[in-house]
């Protein structure tokens, strides 16, 4: 009770909206925060299960990453606030030109985005913040099927394309082709967030993630449940991420 109270209570001082406050969505919608997404509408795989996967049992934990990349943007911005005026001093005392400031807001990548909900909800939750939030996100999946699922639903939330960019790859692929660092480097295409949530362990798209996150970046690994991520026991946790 005492960590769901303080949760509120930073919602609420940020001014983002938790999905304990969503609105009722339409018949057959799911509603999340600001986002309202819809099912596929057919169910084609032969365990009746849903195309596009989508998992109500991290409503909260999309409510935190929500919470954590508005600070996040907020503390960035104060700093190249504060690196500006630094060269602007520098400058003035050597008679050298200011170099311009990094463009503001946050690029972020939702590396394996399913429904879009999550790249929704920053967009029409932090996206009004403007220059101190968000300036681009790509929502990617390996699956032509979700992609094209997201895009009916980032139409259906009035979300423009110039800020959420769709994109149909391999997500391991996607971020070493944008790493920051090193042979065949794109510092200026890397990432200032990058969100993983995958189906099981995060662990094969680690390595991709922190070369393909810009320095002083943020990475946000999400696994559903502590026996996916490192397993009940030493030995699997060791074969996972140090065999």
């Amino acid at each position: 009770p005492l960590v769901g109270s303080f949760f509120r209570w930073a919602m609420a001082a940020s001014g983002v909206e938790s999905s304990a406050e969503a609105e009722v969505p339409p018949e057959g919608a799911i509603c999340e925060g600001k986002a309202v997404v819809f099912p596929t509408g057919t169910q084609n795989r032969a365990d009746g299960k849903a195309e596009v996967f989508y998992n109500p049992a991290q409503v909260f934990n999309r409510d935190l990453s929500v919470l954590v990349l508005f600070t996040f943007a907020k503390v960035k911005a104060a700093e190249i606030e504060e690196q500006q005026r630094k060269r602007e001093k520098r400058a003035q005392a050597t008679g050298k030109p200011v170099l311009p400031a990094p463009p503001a807001g946050l690029a972020v990548l939702e590396a394996l985005a399913a429904t879009g909900i999550r790249s929704i909800r920053y967009a029409r939750e932090l996206g009004a913040e403007g220059a101190q939030c968000i300036r681009s996100i790509v929502a990617n999946d390996l699956d032509p099927t979700a992609v094209e699922h997201m895009q009916r639903n980032l139409a259906h939330n009035g979300v423009s394309p110039e800020l959420v960019a769709t994109s149909c790859g391999d997500a391991n692929g996607h971020m070493y082709a944008r790493r920051a660092k090193g042979p065949g480097a794109q510092p200026d295409q890397a990432y200032d967030v990058i969100d993983i949530d995958p189906y099981g362990t995060a662990s094969p798209f680690l390595d991709a993630a922190v070369q393909a996150v810009a320095d002083g970046g943020l990475l946000c690994i999400t696994s559903t449940d502590m026996p996916v991520l490192a397993g009940n026991y030493p030995e699997t946790c060791f074969a996972r991420y140090g065999g």
